[in-house]
């Protein structure tokens, strides 16, 4: 079902206190609900001040026992908690009205019978397609029944014959869209024994006139006595009486709003004064008599809107209405979604208290949007004047990258490109709460114990265990130390008949009588990112037999292999070398950059001059056999052989100006950074041989901001970063490094002034030094963070840079401090902070260890845990130095 952001909240909340209403505190044995985020905080109760006792994962289904404000108190594998209203998804109960009713594998009766229903079977809704329920009944079986053949519980069943045309419920605007998988029937009266009038599309916008016995009523070419089914509607922005439209409230942050002229209601929909709330929200409203336009400009948007045009522009796009603006007592009224979203915000209405909640955005990053029409525009720059580079149809998802100006930065298939605001539904991620200051504890939005492995998580669908009835064939994606693996499953055991063609890039198999459930399913590999990256696959059934097809753009290496008596058949994209980088630095120094689709294990050996680095899981794929990578008395060639084992052996013959070698790997293991040292580039240990090298040493907090505070010790996180930035800059100096600090002792310094300091005083590089804290005690271990996007070019041209100095220091911070590997981090949530996006120059932040942990709490008051810490710090920072500068 599409998101409608807030608006959905509010329904959401709505159908759980439906669901409870009249319980009060008493358990409500039968409401249920499936988790509908990707991950929630269970807590001990009902806020974000109490503990988190538990985490459930998406689809994870409870049983509601209350409801207190925005938060349900659930009962759970014999576990209780509380979890925010917003995550659950309640379940809608039906009961089976016909005789004998088919439960079929998809929506339509060409599909197979996958069991047979009695009337009073009771169910529970999964989804709508088209006029059939996806439903689940007593049995755990999941299928499709015909939508007139069950009712839902708290309703009565559809009459046998044609009721008499009805009356509606009265005025009862509000609106809706077509939430549902296909188009959908309109008709004549409200149920489904009337005439179908026409249809509508997913994601059509309708004005809801009237409501009765399940049924929408809507305006339908011409006719306002069209019918919808409510269960294929998702209402949005619920509307009070137009005859009482006077007393609507309007937030804008929390604030209430007073206007000359109050907001009204016309065809469904609230309009609110324009020109009060445009400038409210920042931006220059002006007023064109002549044309009957209004002009407003906030930093790069303009907004253009004539009084009565249903086609208003935002940078130039046009942002379709359906109720026009208009002009009461000299002020401009327009649509409250328009007036909200065009700059940048979010908007929601609440029927309790007649009141509008209009909300900035503009540091509240969507995880994804998904695009509302076909054809939706995507272009290169935030603005309706940039160059389109593509389109993207109803029911996209796009990952968000950033936004600016009321449009979205997304990453497409690997490409990054803007969308408008107003074209999409924004997703935001499922965080029961985030750090209020950039600097602290990026760990609140990822609690897990292990680093984030991406690959793994883009690239794992489904479940190869799963269960499959006879005559199907499921499909399910994972990656592991064997590779990019696709497994169909069957119900019996395999033998498909196998094509290549295309240069083995694209591979079909052929299954007889085995089908996909709903006869086609989409999946994707990614390897890595840019053109090259997305490897598509794709199962279609057509009668008894099912065709799975595999197309690569490149020709990568892979094997089909047959499991669990030949019920699986697996295809794998086995790791292997994508290519192999020489890169000559200004300093003399060489790198040696070994790139691969998966995490690569390697085994080195220096024999007198002779370098070898055995790859021991990785084929190699695309590498050359031969590089020539002379030029600077480092080396000659490097030799690439497979080995007997199925690896890959670089031979690399040092030259004479070779002082010493260094192998680093990065956290996600598939990059392989072999840096040969220049004998001019060794750091001396004599004071001075470093001159005109300048590391920024920043100790987080200080002053009146104090960082977290360990419930274990009671000690200030400003209180422990200190001490250790102070022995880096010693230990540092000692080398010859000329070291600058953003404090030395407790004073407070502004976020935008440490990296504004270090970027005034030309620094090399900039290490922000953090102890890490969390709700949960649990989590514990070193992690470091760095940023490198498009967003901020700066940053996205040093990407190697930053990476290695963050690999170079974790790498050291586990050596000395040996605490639990949570790896180098630089996802665009966690490691967005201010500090390493606005400097100029190589930055990581490190988080040494956690203060809401007993024993790492114990472990950052204790000199000598601070000793070593320092000192993986400071020697993470001077072999980064060695080999870059």
């Amino acid at each position: 079902m599409k998101s409608n952001g807030i608006i959905g909240k509010v329904i959401l909340l709505t159908m759980i206190g439906l669901l409870v209403l009249g319980l009060g505190q008493q358990e409500a044995s039968a409401a249920t609900a499936a988790v509908n985020a990707a991950s929630v905080n269970v807590r001990s109760g009902p806020g974000t001040d109490y503990d988190i006792m538990d985490g459930l994962t998406h689809d994870t289904r409870v049983e509601i026992l209350q409801v207190q404000g925005d938060w349900s108190q659930v009962r759970y594998g014999g576990q209780q908690g509380w979890i925010k209203s917003e995550y659950l998804q309640p379940d809608i109960e039906l009961i089976v009205t016909g005789a004998t009713v088919n439960l079929r594998s998809g929506p339509g009766t060409t599909y197979g019978i996958a069991g047979e229903l009695a009337a009073g079977d009771k169910l529970i809704l999964l989804g709508v397609s088209g006029e059939w329920y996806k439903v689940r009944d007593a049995q755990e079986r999941e299928g499709y029944i015909f939508a007139e053949l069950a009712a839902r519980v708290d309703t009565p069943a559809a009459p046998a014959t044609p009721p008499a045309p009805p009356a509606t419920t009265g005025n009862d605007p509000s609106f809706g869209t077509i939430s549902s998988g296909s188009a959908v029937n309109v008709r004549s009266g409200p149920g489904t024994d009337y005439d179908a009038m026409g249809r509508l599309t997913p994601g059509t916008d309708y004005p809801l006139l009237g409501d009765q016995d399940d049924w929408y009523r809507i305006r339908f070419d011409g006719s306002e006595n069209a019918w919808v089914a409510s269960w294929l509607v998702e209402r949005a922005e619920p509307l009070a009486d137009p005859a009482a439209s006077g007393d609507i409230t309007v937030l804008l942050n929390g604030q209430a709003m007073s206007f000359e002229v109050a907001p009204i209601i016309e065809n469904g929909r609230t309009l609110v004064p324009l020109r009060a709330i445009f400038e409210a929200l920042g931006a220059t409203v002006s007023w064109d008599e002549a044309t009957r336009t209004v002009t407003a400009a906030k930093g790069e948007t303009v907004i253009v809107l004539p009084i009565g045009s249903l086609s208003p522009t935002v940078n130039g796009v046009a942002y379709p209405l359906d109720t026009a603006a208009t002009i009461v007592n000299d002020r401009t009224l327009a649509p409250l979604r328009f007036v909200g979203e065009a700059l940048g915000s979010t908007v929601s209405w609440d029927d309790a208290t007649r009141t509008v909640d209009i909300n900035m955005t503009e540091n509240a990053l969507p995880a994804q949007v998904i695009v509302r029409d076909n054809g939706a525009s995507l272009r290169n720059g935030p603005g309706g004047d940039y160059d389109k580079l593509g389109e993207a149809n109803a029911g996209e998802e796009l990952a968000v990258i950033a936004q600016r100006d009321g449009w979205y930065q997304i990453s497409r298939e690997g490409e990054l490109m803007w969308i408008a605001s107003w074209l999409a539904d924004a997703v935001y991620a499922a965080v029961t709460e985030a750090p209020d200051d950039e600097e602290l504890s990026p760990e609140e939005q990822a609690e897990s114990d292990t680093p984030a492995d991406s690959a793994r998580g883009l690239n794992t669908r489904g479940d190869e265990n799963a269960t499959v009835a006879a005559g199907f064939l499921s499909m399910s994606t994972a990656v592991d130390a064997s590779g990019y693996r696709l497994v169909m499953k069957g119900g019996a055991a395999l033998d498909p008949e196998i094509e290549e063609s295309n240069g083995n890039r694209k591979i079909v198999m052929t299954f007889a009588d085995a089908q996909i459930e709903g006869n086609r399913d989409e999946l994707a590999f990614y390897i890595g990112t840019g053109k090259n990256s997305r490897i598509e696959i794709s199962g279609q059934t057509v009668g008894a037999t099912t065709w799975v097809t595999i197309e690569m753009p490149l020709a990568y290496a892979y094997d089909i292999t047959r499991e669990a008596g030949d019920t699986k058949v697996v295809f794998t994209i086995l790791p292997q070398l994508l290519q192999i980088q020489n890169v000559k630095l200004n300093n003399g120094n060489q790198i040696l950059e070994v790139k691969g689709t998966s995490a690569m294990t390697y085994e080195e050996k220096l024999d007198d001059h002779t370098l070898t680095v055995e790859l021991t899981n990785t084929l190699p794929g695309f590498a050359e056999k031969l590089y020539n990578i002379s030029g600077r008395d480092l080396a000659d060639t490097l030799l690439v052989e497979e080995t007997e084992a199925g690896g890959t052996l670089l031979t690399i013959e040092l030259g004479s100006k070779v002082a010493e070698y260094m192998i680093m790997k990065n956290s996600d293991g598939n990059r392989i950074s072999i840096a040969l040292i220049h004998v001019e580039q060794i750091i001396s240990e004599t004071p001075g041989s470093t001159e005109g090298v300048i590391v920024w040493i920043d100790a987080g907090h200080g002053g009146a901001e104090p960082g977290c505070i360990s419930d274990h010790t009671g000690v200030k996180e400003k209180d422990v970063n200190l001490p250790v930035a102070l022995k880096v800059q010693e230990l540092l100096e000692q080398s010859g490094l000329n070291v600058m600090m953003t404090r030395t002792d407790d004073s407070y310094v502004l976020l935008n002034d440490r990296a504004a300091l270090a970027n005034a005083a030309g620094a090399d590089l900039f290490v922000s030094i953090h102890a890490n804290s969390v709700t949960s005690y649990d989590p514990h271990g070193t992690q470091t963070h760095y940023y490198a996007f498009p967003e901020y070019p700066v940053t996205a041209e040093q990407e190697y840079e930053r990476a290695l100095l963050a690999e170079l220091i974790q790498e050291s911070m586990i050596k000395y401090c040996e605490r639990n590997d949570r790896g180098v981090r630089s996802s665009l949530r966690e490691s967005n902070l201010l500090v390493l996006r606005e400097t100029v120059m190589p930055s990581v932040l490190v988080e040494m260890a956690f203060m809401s942990n007993p024993e790492e709490a114990a472990l950052l008051v204790d000199k000598d845990f601070q000793e070593l810490a320092a000192r993986a710090i400071a020697e993470g920072i001077e072999k980064y130095i060695k080999i870059m500068l």
